[in-house]
């Protein structure tokens, strides 16, 4: 009889919780599965189950579960206080405590665990929160067996904001538990070299593009009949920034003022007001439709009926790799992507945008190249020559999740896992 190979998966996120993050760790758990591995998952959530694995939550009562859930807001408010709530829940050790997972997260995880101490196993771990690579820390302190993975879809903190208290300390005391993992996974390889001092093991294991060719079955949020600008996400405090794409189409509209009747512009996500302000400045009202939040399936939906997709991201020397999940829906929907880069050049996202038709990429200063192409864009939609700019079903194929799971799932092979 052959006995699995055991992973215990380490998930504050995941399904039914809605966070990006939670579908790469359901993408992670999915796969272990189905490569034929016995999977257990702990999560925050009691309400979380699957048909296949078994899947166990607990509730936390962190600070994220006792807080009320807020409304979305029509007015931009002072982020002072969210700052210093942040830098709060970001340190050591009030984030053990207090933070996302915290103590009674921790304390139950660990009595789960108990029972798996003297067997070998492989203990799967992700961030954010800090909560879940420290559970997998102390549980590989009881068992020597275990192999840890530990997962970063995310910078530790961020060194440009300074979102942490005494971050050089924070710094050290994160090193300290990530060395000990066997290997790290990182989403990006401007992620990888962030974490190249913090573990000799580094692994890149992008999001990629989920397998189901499915439309959500969600309404339809745009009007077919207009050329459909989206973009489904946060700004973070206008670090992602669509004003380069505003001015150019007030550019485009004054020239040709017929086409502000064929234009639309669609934003989903927290910041709406943000987003409405930014619109404004640039006298874009008229073609402006801001939803707010909306579930996942509506945001997806939304992408796939769009004309084209936007995504925002930065970059900066302590800042690079910012390769997230949104990129690879935005793949799937196979609508022409138009990414916006502020700051430094990004060298990965270059990589990516040279070698597949996907889109362009324009970098804040570049407002004619942007012009350029929605102009091209735009007459040959017109014309109903729009078709070419979609995305090739080949190229969405060499992002799919699978193929990089089973290229990772051969590296642990050889690692003697």
């Amino acid at each position: 009889m052959i006995v699995k190979k055991k992973v215990i998966q380490l998930a504050y996120y995941f399904p039914p919780v809605k966070a990006i993050g939670s579908i790469r760790n359901k993408n992670v758990a999915d796969s272990f599965y189905q490569l034929g591995y016995d999977v257990q998952v702990f999560t925050s959530d009691p309400l979380a189950k699957n048909n296949a694995y078994k899947v166990e939550g607990v509730c936390p009562y962190d600070i994220k579960h006792m807080l009320p859930e807020r409304s979305v807001s029509t007015k931009v408010s002072s982020s002072e206080g969210k700052r210093w709530t942040t830098k709060i829940m970001s340190s050591f050790p009030l984030n053990l405590l207090l933070g996302e997972g915290g103590i009674i997260y921790t304390i139950r995880i660990l009595k789960k665990l108990w029972k798996h101490r003297n067997e070998e196993v492989i203990i799967y771990s992700s961030f954010r929160p800090i909560a879940d690579h420290h559970i997998a820390f102390l549980f590989t302190l009881l068992n020597r067996k275990a192999f840890w993975i530990a997962d970063y879809r995310d910078i530790l903190f961020d060194k440009d904001e300074l979102d942490v208290f005494l971050p050089n300390l924070q710094e050290k005391l994160y090193r300290s538990i990530t060395r000990r993992a066997n290997i790290l996974t990182t989403v990006s390889n401007g992620l990888n070299g962030f974490f190249a001092n913090y573990n000799d093991n580094i692994f890149v294991l992008r999001n990629g593009v989920e397998n189901t060719n499915e439309v959500p079955s969600a309404g339809c949020l745009i009007d077919k009949n207009k050329f459909c600008i989206s973009y489904t996400g946060a700004l973070y405090k206008g670090r992602r920034d669509p004003s380069i794409l505003f001015s150019t189409l007030k550019e485009i509209i004054e020239f040709d003022p017929q086409l502000k009747s064929n234009i639309s512009l669609h934003y989903a996500g927290k910041e709406g007001a943000l987003w409405n302000d930014l619109v404004s400045k640039y006298g874009l009202d008229e073609i402006n439709n801001c939803h707010n939040l909306i579930s996942r399936d509506q945001s997806l939906r939304l992408q796939k009926d769009s004309s084209v997709n936007l995504l925002l991201t930065w970059c900066s020397p302590n800042n690079q790799g910012i390769l997230t999940g949104k990129f690879f829906e935005y793949l799937k929907a196979r609508k022409p992507i138009v990414t916006i880069i502020k700051g430094d050049r990004d060298a990965e996202f270059e990589e990516i945008f040279n070698k597949d038709e996907i889109g362009i990429l324009v970098y804040d200063s570049q407002s004619d190249v942007l012009k350029t192409y929605l102009l091209e864009l735009l007459g040959n939609w017109k014309a109903d020559n729009y078709k070419k700019y979609l995305i090739k079903e080949e190229v969405v194929n060499s992002y799919k999740w699978d193929n990089a799971f089973i290229e990772f799932n051969e590296y642990l092979k050889k690692k003697g896992v």
